[in-house]
């Protein structure tokens, strides 16, 4: 051919494409060359843009695809070849194996529930096995417990993660959360009362770490039962009360290890983190539930958190599932607009009305390197209701 053409010449796009992901990559064709048709791109959902000599589209399927754009130039009819690399959807490398019903300690590999008090306010909480977890058919660690409707109108939340290196933390999580949970709500019925007086630091300290207590007591108990370790059991447990007081609402906190909890309010584009992240003796470890935490005197005060708050749009408390994936570092977890982003992502879920599903489907998302457990439990006031005086 006179313009030097061959009859077959490679050209190259100037990007790989994912399945699932929308898709441009340039082609630089050589000057002169008219596109008539194309083959090969239909396989993958792909078609060819003249103006931009761009391949456009979302690709369906993974692989290496051959191109062909046949036309002409200077008067000869030519085709380009080009090879389309297409990667795979990260999240479809990944198994999702039904962890051993029949095993011991055995629980569903996901959860979510939806708890709507006579007030018309709700707890919504999922609990979600992490990929890595369904990757290899193992039990989900996380767990969460809410009461709602107690003695004393108070909101109970406890949110916990298994321990990864401590064969039955899944154990540990659910009991801890059970048990704290629900001496929590026992507990604020009688010191909290009916006249909607918020709690006193020195009261609300007194249930916290109460409930914390029955929680070790019940562990301690299990580990003694079975003859086992108690190390073995190891978890986190964060726990939240809230109920309307006379000026708003008032939310009461307790955290032992990682994961967050925060009171936050839209419309006022406000924040209250509610909780500190233990560190443990190594870089990337957090402390656990155990005697030892509440025999330490400072420590034990440092870990309870009261506030009161005109108004909220809600209370949520999460693992580290959760806050490692969607918060850079401990000050982006602290700053209003991390929680603006999380909430505009979960908001919508968690307020459906589905028992939790919804919520439960919104923690399927995926984060590179990020494939923990996820459970978040979110407190929903009364929708345009004020709280009691």
């Amino acid at each position: 051919m006179s313009d030097g053409l061959a009859r077959w010449t490679r050209v190259h796009l100037d990007r790989a494409a994912r399945v699932g992901k929308p898709f441009e990559g340039r082609l630089v064709l050589p000057n002169g060359f008219a596109v008539e048709r194309t083959e090969g791109l239909a396989v993958v959902d792909l078609h060819f843009d003249t103006a931009s000599t761009s391949v456009i589209g979302t690709p369906t399927e993974a692989g290496e695809f051959e191109i062909l754009l046949h036309g002409s130039m200077g008067g000869h009819a030519a085709t380009l070849v080009c090879t389309l690399p297409v990667t795979p959807d990260p999240a479809s490398l990944w198994k999702d194996v039904p962890s051993d019903p029949n095993g011991e300690y055995a629980r569903a590999d996901n959860y979510a529930t939806e708890v709507r008090a006579t007030d018309g306010s709700r707890w919504v909480a999922a609990s979600r096995r992490g990929r890595r977890h369904a990757h290899q058919g193992a039990y989900r660690d996380d767990a969460v417990h809410v009461v709602t409707d107690t003695p004393g109108g108070w909101h109970v939340a406890a949110v916990a993660d298994g321990a990864g290196s401590a064969e039955f933390s899944r154990a540990g999580a659910a009991e801890a959360t059970r048990t704290a949970a629900e001496a929590l709500a026992e507990s604020l019925g009688s010191v909290g009362g009916e006249d909607r007086t918020a709690l006193s630091e020195e009261q609300a300290f007194e249930v916290m770490t109460g409930a914390v207590s029955d929680a070790v007591t019940r562990l301690d108990a299990l580990a003694t039962t079975e003859a086992r370790d108690i190390r073995l059991y190891a978890t986190t447990l964060l726990l939240v009360a809230t109920r309307p007081v006379e000026s708003g609402w008032q939310v009461v906190t307790y955290s032992i290890g990682d994961g967050a909890i925060a009171i936050f309010d839209a419309d006022r584009r406000a924040l209250t983190p509610m909780s500190v992240a233990d560190g443990g003796e190594f870089a990337g470890e957090t402390r656990f539930l155990g005697r030892d935490v509440l025999n330490d005197a400072a420590g034990a005060r440092r870990r309870l958190f009261v506030a009161t708050v005109p108004s909220m749009t809600a209370v949520m408390a999460m693992t580290d599932g959760i806050t490692d994936a969607k918060f850079d570092t401990d000050q982006a977890q602290a700053e209003v607009g991390g929680w603006v982003a999380l909430w505009n992502e979960f908001g919508e879920a968690a307020t459906a009305t589905d028992d939790g599903q919804a919520l439960l489907g919104a923690l399927d998302f995926l984060v590179q390197a990020e494939h923990d457990d996820r459970t978040l439990a979110v407190f929903l006031p009364p929708p345009s209701v004020e709280p009691e005086a």
